[in-house]
């Protein structure tokens, strides 16, 4: 599901970051687990803590591109050649509502996953109808986000899950982004992680994880991996606290 939109670098870099995480995820289960049931995720919530975790904590951190910039910019010297890296990183993180949930900031991103859930909510309680589910897909983005919808493709057909079945798959997107701030907070306890992703050494960042999560495959429970791995049950406090001091330091507020 990586994909590339012309003149938008950001897409493809942090689309494959993102399911990079999953892979990670996968990679790095223990092998003794091979062939069993507990070789795979616990569940879609933690998977996608991974791969959230991977595009935007790590991915989208001014050290991170402290040290991949430079390199960027000699792939696209005409396009970055004059960009600071302080400007790219408040580009990448910029929060602005828009029409397609992939390409939302962290801010925002929340609110397409809420649209998509009280719809299918909706579907299974009977009162939406389902043969006018675009018209209540663009009703809800100009509630929830002030935007007008153009057409289905930026609209209600952006997403593959329910055309391949997968009802009630979205709110693991939400729920992986608030785990995976719980999990940044408890790494940086053991990791000066600013400091790996300035010297490249982002594996650092992957043992960490692999030691407390992807090892144990699915071995123990979302909440047993969870307490395991930051000491305490799950919190979305954290999640909170971090979306509220990235975007007050980013708009000085």
């Amino acid at each position: 599901t990586t994909k590339y939109i012309t003149n938008n670098i950001a897409s493809g870099i942090f689309s494959t970051i993102h399911e990079t995480g999953h892979a990670w995820y996968m990679h790095d289960v223990d092998p003794a687990y091979d062939g069993s049931i507990l070789s795979f995720g616990i569940s879609s919530g933690m998977h996608e803590s991974q791969s959230r975790f991977c595009e935007n904590y790590l991915g989208r951190r001014s050290s991170f591109w402290e040290y991949h910039f430079p390199r960027l910019q000699e792939m696209f010297p005409k396009q970055l050649g004059e960009v600071s890296p302080e400007a790219f990183v408040r580009g990448i993180n910029a929060s602005k509502p828009s029409p397609v949930r992939t390409e939302a900031d962290e801010l925002t991103y929340p609110l397409h996953i809420v649209i998509r859930y009280e719809i299918e909510k909706g579907i299974c309680d009977g009162s939406v109808d389902i043969d006018r589910l675009d018209e209540t897909w663009n009703a809800m983005y100009r509630q929830y986000l002030g935007l007008d919808i153009a057409n289905d493709r930026e609209g209600i057909l952006q997403d593959v899950h329910w055309s391949s079945g997968d009802f009630g798959y979205f709110p693991t997107y939400a729920l992986g982004s608030a785990f995976a701030a719980q999990f940044f907070a408890a790494m940086q306890k053991d990791v000066d992680v600013d400091a790996a992703l300035r010297q490249g050494q982002y594996m650092r960042c992957m043992d960490w994880l692999k030691k407390h999560i992807h090892t144990y495959g699915c071995r123990y429970n979302a909440e047993e991996i969870m307490t395991m791995a930051t000491g305490e049950p799950f919190s979305p406090a954290y999640y909170l606290d971090y979306l509220e001091e990235k975007y007050s330091r980013l708009y000085a507020l």
